[in-house]
């Protein structure tokens, strides 16, 4: 009984890494989704977060269609592994570009380049994976990289870009904008009134982003307005999304 104990507990941290880099390299990158039959446990767990998910391999095939939705070209690589017990730590990295519509991050595609790297921690149960927890600041980070991304689109391609077509991609019908000078527009039928202003009134001007921080679903940009040489004007944006479009904007000028 000793001898088989020792065997046992030998093998089956080489099992479980074995398993894991098959998720990694056959599910995440090579996008193999049946391959998650295999390897994940019925009563699995999915990823932890606010995502309604079923258990078992259908719901592991979900998060990562979520996910590679909007990340088409998503890689996950093995940075190290470490297994105890009925539990392996680990350490990865994940690479891709947001260009895809849906999925996970509600966002215009954005081309923004995501890399980051991550720790989750498996638990096994007759040799299938039973539990992922993925660490909450991992999804927080890609969402405050996409929007971010999404502000910078917004400037580029509606403002700097004098595109008023562009406005409905990014703005929602019932979007509302506050200034400290207590102004009001709202919709985007007023966004496009003040862009057709700013325009006018400082024709060939661009935006500059200075500065930004992203938390929950709220982008805050700091800015100038340059025309020429010369800076015309100097701000802070708070932009509020929902789904992925601009509702609520409150800007403050210096």
């Amino acid at each position: 009984m000793i001898g088989v104990n020792l065997y046992d507990e030998y093998r089956m941290p080489d099992n479980y890494k074995a398993i894991v880099r098959r998720l990694v390299e056959e599910v995440w990158t090579g996008s193999q989704l049946e391959a998650l039959d295999e390897i994940i446990h019925p009563d699995a767990q999915p990823p932890h977060g606010p995502w309604d998910l079923p258990t078992g391999p259908e719901g592991f095939r979900s998060f990562v269609g979520m996910i590679r939705a909007s990340f088409p070209d998503l890689t996950r690589s093995i940075e190290d592994m470490v297994e105890e017990g009925d539990r392996l730590a680990l350490y990865y990295r994940l690479q891709g570009t947001h260009t895809g519509n849906g999925g996970l991050v509600p966002y215009p595609p954005t081309g923004e380049r995501w890399d980051m790297l991550g720790v989750t921690a498996f638990r096994f149960e007759g040799g299938k994976i039973v539990e992922e927890p993925w660490a909450v600041n991992t999804v927080a980070s890609m969402f405050s990289s996409v929007a971010k991304a999404n502000v910078r689109n917004i400037f580029e391609q509606v403002w700097n870009g004098n595109q008023p077509e562009e406005i409905g991609k990014y703005y929602a019908p019932e979007f509302l904008y506050h200034a400290s000078s207590s102004a009001v527009f709202e919709g985007r039928e007023g966004v496009r009134i003040v862009l057709s202003e700013v325009n006018q009134a400082l024709p060939g001007s661009q935006f500059v982003i200075e500065s930004q921080v992203s938390e929950g679903d709220e982008v805050s940009t700091r800015w100038t307005l340059h025309s020429g040489d010369q800076i015309m004007r100097s701000g802070i944006s708070l932009i509020r999304f929902v789904e992925g479009l601009a509702v609520e904007e409150w800007e403050t000028r210096g």
